[in-house]
């Protein structure tokens, strides 16, 4: 969600420039453009130029995203939800000035607990006769890369010029889903040059490099994490030396760079006793843990057919949210993932309100994870309300490893104490999805109580009527305001909801829950229109959608007639150049309200301007790079499942075993398939035929 601007510049570009369109597929092979990489020099970083983002090119696999080309290259994001790495045109990251960096969850540092910068996590480097693999575009004779989505894994293969002849490379990168500790890359080099090649891991910021093949090194020791790199031969063929291994002129290898990484928070159940064998065997059993993690993982996806550009874009989409996320952490989860430290990698709203509901229908896992981070954190949501001499808990606008709140007092985001009330409303989101009682009442209850606690004394009497004052709502740009509607309504969800989960905890409720809760309302103006805040008019602008909410992640009963007044009142009332998931939010009520073009405008809106070649990475910003942006792309995801698929987080009037659906597909969609459909301990895979007239709900 848009809050304040990054403290740090966008993405470092990496030492290469890049890749533009996608091209090739998968089944393009090894046959690259026979072409050189394009000479021109890349934008300035941040700079998508004066006719602003290039156009989406769908590839002809729907599962792989590729490139062929040097030019207007933004890197790749892969990650486990443990480490995160932004890679090169190499499929690497060196240890050289300019190159990207990596990041581990948890690992905060100093006061403001800001997401440590780490070296590359795979700092491989490969030499032969002085040049170094890489660093020259004009070297690069035939050059293609792939991320595949199904496997997670960056497939780079390249024809390299030595000045002594030319060589083929192919580099299979991954970081292990199952193995969370661990990342690796397969190496595979046909040396049909004259010269001798070398490989080497390159040492960081603390750490040295290897001296000798085979061996573990810490190539990098920081803010308490180490990254300990061997690079060894899979082919006992191949010779080694005392500064890495070489390959000789007219020879074949076959190697492997493993990084395993101590310290920090690791995930549950992870915590590595020694460094592990590598040899050719071990290296592929990964490779193939990690394939069937993710096959696990893609049992809940989602299929459109009829409009590729939004199949390719949905997937990728989730694809980045399930690569950033793990059932297994309680890290939370920052709108940047784990790629890069924008926001200092803290936690925002955007983790209760925007991710956990596209991951909740079908990885309720992965919701479960977030809401975890939640519950550890709820005594740094303590320490907040007790700085503002409050009972109870307040979660922070921005939060680290503590859950305090990070930014200084006095700031205008410190008061979008709206942030609690999103947090109550995931959990009884997560809730009504699971009906996990046992889970209500040993981690939903603490947070429910502490933060009921606190809007009970944070609101205050008016008129017979309860209001929440001087708070920032989500349209940031209004600053303080009194009767946020969006404040009123998560705020009264909360102390209904605090009511009912002390019920089922067998825990007294405080009565001043329900009296304040029913005193919480709305103003409207003299049309019957829920107002965003006092003093917002027809002639007033918001930053980003707010009142809409209501509707969306909000389930607010209202008649259809007073939901369309409600659209097409502030429907046009967003600044033009504000944050993806307004029109994320557009779209699912436009798909409610049958406007079927109108919806499909409003999808396309959400992710056209923002979506980066060649990997489909989110932006943050229209007119700037800022990847990869989880916020918005999980405002896309959202569209589809909650618009265009209509679901609603209740049971379904027909069937209690089922999730309430409503469809309305917008024109050209054929089919819309969301697989592994969860809904109180059963899942279904349910198919919605074109127009939405016919929807299938097969058990599994």
């Amino acid at each position: 969600m848009a809050r304040r601007e990054p403290l740090t510049l966008p993405f470092r570009r990496a030492a290469l420039p890049g890749a533009a369109l996608l091209s090739l597929i998968l089944a393009a092979g090894p046959g690259c453009n026979p072409s050189p990489p394009s000479p021109t020099a890349p934008p300035p970083p941040g700079d998508i130029g004066p006719r602003g983002p290039a156009a989406i090119q769908v590839s002809g696999d729907p599962w792989v995203l590729s490139t062929d080309t040097w030019d207007g290259y933004r890197g790749s994001y892969l990650s486990n939800g443990y480490l995160g790495a932004r890679l090169n045109q190499t499929g690497t990251g060196w240890a050289e000035v300019n190159a990207e960096r990596s990041f581990v969850a948890g690992n905060y540092v100093n006061a403001n607990e800001a997401l440590v910068d780490h070296p590359p996590l795979l700092p491989l480097r490969i030499e032969a006769n002085g040049r170094v693999f890489g660093s020259a575009p004009a070297e690069i004779k035939k050059y293609h890369q792939e991320v595949r989505l199904k496997e997670a894994v960056l497939v780079t293969r390249a024809t390299w010029d030595t000045g002594k002849g030319e060589a083929d490379l192919e580099l299979q990168t991954a970081l292990l889903r199952q193995e969370p500790d661990l990342a690796l890359v397969r190496v595979t080099v046909d040396n049909r040059s004259s010269t001798p090649f070398r490989l080497s891991a390159a040492a960081s910021e603390g750490g040295k490099a290897a001296t000798s093949a085979g061996e573990w090194a810490v190539t990098s020791s920081q803010r308490g994490v180490t990254f300990a790199t061997i690079l060894t031969p899979l082919d006992p063929g191949t010779a080694g030396s005392t500064e890495g291994v070489e390959l000789a002129s007219g020879q074949k290898g076959d190697y492997a760079l493993v990084t395993q990484v101590t310290g920090g928070r690791p995930p549950a159940n992870h915590a590595r006793r020694g460094r592990p064998e590598v040899d050719a065997a071990q290296v592929a059993s990964w490779l193939e843990g990690h394939r069937k993690a993710w096959v696990e993982l893609w049992k809940g996806d989602i299929e459109i057919e009829g409009d590729p550009e939004a199949q390719q874009v949905v997937r990728t989409c989730l694809f980045y949210l399930l690569a950033s996320t793990r059932e297994d952490s309680d890290n939370g989860v920052a709108p940047m993932g784990l790629s890069n430290s924008s926001f200092s990698g803290h936690v925002f709203w955007d983790m209760d309100s925007w991710m956990l509901p596209a991951v909740l229908p079908q990885h309720p896992q992965l919701a479960k994870a977030m809401l975890e981070y939640r519950y550890r954190t709820l005594d740094g949501a303590r320490a907040n309300a007790k700085r503002e001499r409050l009972p109870g808990a307040s979660y922070a606008w921005e939060s680290g490893l503590t859950g305090k709140e990070t930014l200084g007092q006095g700031t205008t985001f410190t008061h979008g104490r709206h942030v609690s009330g999103d947090v109550a409303l995931a959990l009884k989101q997560y809730y009504a999805a699971t009906g996990d009682a046992a889970w209500l009442k040993s981690r939903a209850w603490p947070i429910l109580k502490a933060t009921a606690d606190n809007w009970a004394a944070r609101a205050k009497p008016e008129k017979g009527a309860y209001v929440v004052k001087q708070v920032t709502t989500p349209d940031e740009n209004a600053g303080r305001v009194d009767h946020s509607a969006w404040t009123q309504y998560v705020a009264r969800t909360n102390l209904e909801l605090a009511s009912e989960a002390a019920r089922a905890a067998g825990q007294p409720a405080d009565p001043r829950w329900r009296k304040v809760a029913k005193g919480l309302t709305f103003l409207r103006d003299p049309n019957g229109v829920i107002l965003s805040y006092a003093g917002f008019t027809e002639k007033s602008k918001s930053k980003q959608a707010d009142a809409l909410l209501l509707l969306h992640p909000g389930s607010l009963d209202l008649p259809e007639a007073e939901q369309k007044k409600l659209y097409e009142f502030y429907a046009p009332r967003v600044i033009a150049n504000g944050p993806a998931m307004t029109d994320a939010i557009h779209a699912i009520a436009a798909a409610r309200l049958g406007m079927g073009e109108e919806a499909l405008k409003r999808f396309q809106e959400s992710y056209r301007p923002f979506v980066r070649p060649p990997f489909h990475m989110f932006s943050e910003k229209r007119t700037r790079d800022n990847v990869c942006f989880l916020t918005g792309a999980a405002g896309v995801v959202e569209a589809v499942l909650y618009g265009f698929a209509g679901l609603r987080l209740e049971p379904d009037p027909s069937d209690a075993t089922r999730a309430h659906m409503a469809p309305h597909l917008p024109s050209g969609w054929k089919a819309l398939r969301l697989r592994n459909v969860h809904w109180r301990g059963k899942r279904w895979d349910v198919e919605i035929i074109e127009g939405g007239e016919a929807t299938v709900w097969r058990p599994k």
